[in-house]
């Protein structure tokens, strides 16, 4: 049996792409899959992946990662004496350099656009942002050239990269997870509920929402079910004064037996992000998950998203910095329930046909062969 290490000193243990799709998926196709994360103890979790963490705990500020969780997750991940590396952070780049040196074989997963992402990060300050995306530019670029494969989740970020050493694993649904989900309640005997499962912070629309909902809560009965946490006190504390709080039932984080239940339930599902040069090139998982679970979708109506949402036919797009723009579409939406029932059928067949994760997985596995054996060529990057 093969065994394969994925690495990440950010990221969440049971983060949704890691640990389910990719790591999950992989001990389902034979191999031998640890996770090396900052979980705290060393466990084998039901899907099969074996978690390496003890002694790892989970660091806020970006100088205690790179002092104290980096280094254990590098030597733990060493110890394992795997044939493949994949890794997942940024922060690992120069570690992982000194694997390849080490003749370690090794994949950079590369989850966003990392200098557009920087531009927006609001620890740095304002001045240094320009510079330090460029610096992170030229480096990435540069030791991309040293790493054994780049995985890219979305078309945009795989144009950055060598396409002889890269290949594009999208971050579609995993269709099986989602089925029951849209069986469970008949969608005409819901309530007027919207869905968001995700990272509460001021890039992603939840504000927004709230300002929407003031606007038709004198039609509908509206409420917001909120799962996730929250990125910083500061929007937390904005939320909670805002006049709609009222209105939300904040779930905390939520395991993913508990977001299908709430996703079950719901009229729709919003997926706001705000349009920072991340969020604007890189594709939105959160669009695929409330697609897969049959619920219509109100995305930002950046070109990523109504892509896939105009072409599917299972929602809309709208500027998601404009309250009146948003209302008027989930009001419409609420109005007229048979035709958001029959978006939401066309989501859920539009990810089990076009953007599963079940169809990115032969990519990987094909990848995975050609690095450590040769015995395949990559898929095509794009």
């Amino acid at each position: 049996m093969t065994k394969v290490v994925h690495m990440t000193s950010v990221h969440r243990t049971y983060d949704t792409r890691i640990f389910i799709k990719e790591c999950g998926s992989l001990a389902v196709a034979g191999y031998d899959v640890v996770l090396v994360a900052a979980h705290g103890v060393d466990e084998l979790a039901d899907n099969g992946v074996r978690i390496r963490g003890r002694g790892i705990s989970r660091q806020t500020g970006v100088w205690r990662r790179w002092l104290l969780t980096v280094p254990l997750v590098v030597r733990i991940a060493l110890a394992e004496r795997a044939a493949l590396y994949h890794f997942h952070d940024p922060e690992l780049i120069i570690p992982a350099l000194l694997m390849r040196l080490a003749g370690r074989k090794v994949i950079y997963d590369v989850h966003e656009h990392v200098p557009a992402a920087i531009r927006t990060k609001h620890y740095i300050p304002r001045a240094l942002r320009l510079p330090l995306a460029w610096i992170a530019d030229r480096v990435e670029q540069w030791a991309s050239r040293g790493m054994s494969g780049i995985v890219a989740t979305s078309p945009h970020i795989a144009r950055r990269f060598s396409p002889e050493r890269t290949v594009l694993i999208d971050n579609f649904a995993l269709s099986s997870e989602f089925q029951e989900a849209r069986r469970r309640v008949p969608y005409a005997e819901r309530p007027f509920w919207i869905a968001y499962v995700g990272l509460i912070s001021d890039e992603h629309g939840v504000l927004q929402t709230l300002d929407a909902m003031a606007i038709i809560a004198a039609t509908y009965d509206v409420r917001l079910q909120l799962g996730g946490n929250f990125a910083n006190q500061a929007i937390e504390d904005t939320l909670r004064g805002h006049l709609m709080w009222s209105r939300v039932d904040y779930h905390g984080f939520m395991s993913r037996p508990e977001m299908l239940d709430i996703f079950a339930q719901s009229r729709l599902g919003v997926v706001l992000y705000q349009p920072t040069p991340n969020n604007v090139v890189t594709s939105a998982n959160k669009v695929f998950e409330n697609m897969a679970a049959g619920l219509p979708v109100v995305a930002a109506d950046f070109k990523t998203r109504s892509d896939v949402i105009d072409g599917a036919a299972c929602g809309a797009t709208t500027d998601p910095t404009d309250p009146v723009a948003i209302a008027e579409v989930i009001g419409r939406l609420f109005g007229d329930p048979a035709a958001a029932d029959a978006m939401g059928r066309r989501g859920a067949a539009a990810i089990d046909s076009q953007f599963s994760w079940e169809s990115q997985m032969p990519r990987l596995t094909t990848f995975y062969e050609h690095l450590i054996d040769g015995r395949a060529r990559p898929a095509d990057s794009c």
